[in-house]
């Protein structure tokens, strides 16, 4: 899991400039909520037993960050954004940014991808497409 989380940072930084996600040329600045939707239900489509959660943190400004627990294991593709880290979190035992973004609000990915209003369902179908294709280039 942690090897096809790693090739799907890479599909983003790759194709940062190509698709149509909010903010996806910034990545992984802003782009929290969209590549951990787009993540997660990967893995979810690969794994279909595995519990995955989508988790939103809200700090006491109202700002807000998302990010995966896997089997309760965090992975966190955008962590980079901040300065305290120099890389995305992969199957960590706890968020660091949980004491900042305490107020979490958790869905299982499924119920988030198909809720979510971050672009259009033709949109999600075609990059999903487009993030397969691009791991099956990787085998």
């Amino acid at each position: 899991m942690i090897k096809t989380s790693k090739e799907i940072r890479i599909f983003f930084e790759i194709t940062k400039c190509h698709i149509d996600l909010p903010f996806s040329t910034t990545f992984p600045r802003n782009c929290c909520e969209a590549s951990s939707l787009f993540l997660g239900n990967y893995l979810k489509e690969k794994f279909p037993d595995v519990k995955v959660d989508y988790v939103k943190g809200t700090d006491s400004n109202s700002s807000i960050h998302f990010w995966l627990e896997v089997e309760g294991k965090v992975y966190d593709i955008t962590a980079d954004q901040f300065d305290e880290f120099d890389a995305p979190l992969w199957n960590a035992d706890r968020h660091p940014l949980e004491a900042i973004y305490s107020d979490l609000e958790r869905k299982d990915i499924v119920t988030a991808f198909v809720t979510s209003d971050v672009t259009t369902e033709t949109y999600k179908h075609s990059l999903m497409i487009e993030i397969e294709n691009y791991l099956e280039s990787k085998r």
